[in-house]
């Protein structure tokens, strides 16, 4: 990249304004590493508890949520996520704006109907989390609203992680969630043993149950239910099934249709993240 080219990006990264809801270990590695790439950040977590606490500590000023939303061009979930559900349907869903890019490092919420996002917007999942043999950081494309959700996924990537320098490939939605579904099966001791820790989860319950919540665990359970145990699951060569790979052939994910189709890369990720944030520009 020229030196020009530098400066119109850290330009562009100036005009740009991430609100990252949530302040657990990964989200307050995005927030400080977004921060230090000379992005406008802001925070959002629940007053007074420790997340708060370090957030402040580490110099940001935590905003509500809704506030955060509201004045964001990107806005980045990343709450556990059985609260995803009721922080998208109380902050998120009635302030953001058309246009903005909804990022989540974990898609199960949007996996399992739980949060039925509005189709204005850009949604991508985003993550380095190991999963199966899959590492270093991948980007999924779950609605594509503007037509440059895949390239906003890239320059998110690369300013957001440390693995994207040297890792960046595709995903689905589908297959981090059966990936994650299969490690899950194998920790609570197969799948009969998931879906009775799940029973538990909806029978226990709490004093004041969240609607939204409980709602989550229904869906994930009906999820878990319906899919074949770890043991029984095709191959991933077989028919039906779809994978990730690397930039050079991206596989977008199309809700709408159901299926994965292929885009040719018209440019090299460095390429892709640098018009992202060219065109960025004085958007604020």
């Amino acid at each position: 990249m020229t030196e020009p080219d530098k400066k119109s990006g850290a330009q562009a990264h100036e005009k740009t304004r991430i609100a990252v809801l949530g302040y657990g270990t990964d989200a307050r590695d995005r927030a400080v590493r977004l921060r230090q790439a000379g992005i406008d950040v802001s925070v959002s977590m629940r007053p007074g508890g420790l997340s708060w606490v370090r957030a402040n500590a580490d110099k940001f000023a935590p905003a509500r949520a809704d506030e955060a939303v509201a004045s964001a061009q990107v806005v980045v979930l990343l709450v556990p996520d059985e609260e995803q559900p009721s922080v998208y349907w109380r902050s998120i869903a009635p302030h953001i704006s058309p246009g903005t890019l909804l990022v989540v490092e974990r898609g199960h919420a949007l996996h399992v109907g739980a949060i039925d996002p509005r189709r204005d917007v850009d949604i991508v999942l985003v993550t380095a989390a190991p999963s199966g043999d899959r590492v270093g950081c991948r980007v999924a494309v779950y609605h594509d609203a503007t037509g440059k959700a895949l390239e906003r996924a890239i320059a998110y990537a690369r300013a957001a992680f440390e693995e994207a320098a040297t890792s960046l490939g595709t995903t689905t939605v589908t297959e981090e969630f059966e990936a994650d579904l299969v490690a899950r099966e194998t920790r609570a001791g197969g799948h009969d043993a998931l879906i009775a820790e799940l029973d538990q989860i909806l029978v226990r319950g709490t004093h004041e149950p969240d609607e939204a919540k409980l709602g989550y665990y229904e869906r994930l359970r009906t999820a878990v239910s319906a899919r074949r145990p770890a043991d029984s699951t095709p191959s991933s060569g077989s028919p039906g099934s779809s994978r990730g790979g690397p930039l050079s052939s991206s596989n977008v994910n199309d809700p709408s249709s159901g299926t994965t189709k292929v885009v040719a890369a018209a440019a090299s990720a460095s390429d892709l993240a640098a018009r992202y944030w060219t065109h960025m520009r004085g958007v604020a």
